[in-house]
């Protein structure tokens, strides 16, 4: 009986050190999602040019100092105390950000000055994609165009695309060309799932209702819009300026004026991530 009585309290010391465990490695979860993210991102750099070749060493070598770094920044703690749920949160942030911008600055520093933007564009729409600014449907439209048509995905899936029950036969307006307008057509049938109360998702349709707005509601600002020289700078006509995202505009502005987008990207860049990623640092041998 005492064996057994022994058993039985080292099974519930194990089962609630796990569960400490368990608890304290969900709260650095944001660490590891975006280490995984921006390792990807710079794998995917390859793509650009097959110089651009990072090992998993060289990253984790750079993920391995910033944890050391920042666990000098903490404060200490009398031996046997845990942490407070704020102090931890705060921690995790500072690890996010330091990562963040470490990886980025060392690898900044081995790409050509053509490829900084992509490199920092890139690491901002797949936090974008992580936070749930944008969907999987709306960068795959925003990379693809017309060619992501082909493949739209069902209505129950999350990002697929379904036909909008808001005015179906529009006549497409004279200053609105073919590919435009197909685009537009396809961004208003994106859904978007949004998690809502209770743990339960809601499907949105954030683009609906714009290609009435184009071609009979406001047809002369938009119009107005899509023959400024810099569109980017003024954004959509409302409510549109408010109703999307600054993603999402970046995506309508894709849509209708592609030769632009690269100069929302900065704007892009700054409103996610910071002015420090739209100024990529320049090489610095002291660093390296």
């Amino acid at each position: 009986k005492e064996i057994a009585g022994e058993i039985k309290k080292r099974v519930q010391e194990t089962k609630e050190t796990t569960a400490l465990i368990n608890s304290a490695r969900n709260q650095y979860r944001d660490v590891s999602r975006r280490g995984s993210l921006i390792y990807f991102v710079i794998a995917d750099m390859a793509n650009a040019d097959p110089m651009y070749q990072f090992s998993l060493a060289f990253f984790t070598s750079l993920f391995s100092k910033c944890i050391k770094e920042c666990q000098k920044q903490k404060a200490p703690l009398p031996e046997g105390v845990a942490p407070s749920a704020e102090a931890t949160a705060l921690h995790v942030n500072l690890l996010v950000d330091v990562i963040t911008k470490t990886v980025f600055a060392n690898v900044c520093r081995g790409l050509f000055e053509r490829d900084k933007q992509i490199f920092s564009f890139i690491i901002t729409a797949q936090v974008a994609r992580d936070r749930g600014i944008i969907s999987t449907a709306e960068w795959r439209l925003f990379l693809l165009g017309t060619a992501a048509i082909i493949s739209t995905g069902s209505d129950e899936e999350e990002g697929g695309n379904k036909p909008s029950k808001m005015f179906g036969d529009l006549q497409k307006p004279d200053f609105i060309k073919d590919e435009q307008w197909t685009l537009i057509n396809e961004l208003e049938k994106i859904v978007v799932q949004k998690n809502a109360a209770g743990g339960t998702i809601r499907q949105t349709l954030p683009y609906e209702g714009i290609k009435f707005s184009i071609a009979q509601h406001g047809t002369k600002q938009w119009e107005e819009f899509i023959n400024l020289p810099n569109p980017e700078e003024k954004g959509p006509p409302p409510p549109w300026n408010s109703k999307l995202n600054n993603f999402q505009q970046m995506i309508l502005l894709r849509c209708l004026r592609e030769e632009r987008v690269v100069f929302s990207v900065r704007k892009i860049v700054e409103s996610i991530l910071g002015s420090f990623y739209s100024d990529p640092p320049p090489f610095d041998m002291k660093e390296t």
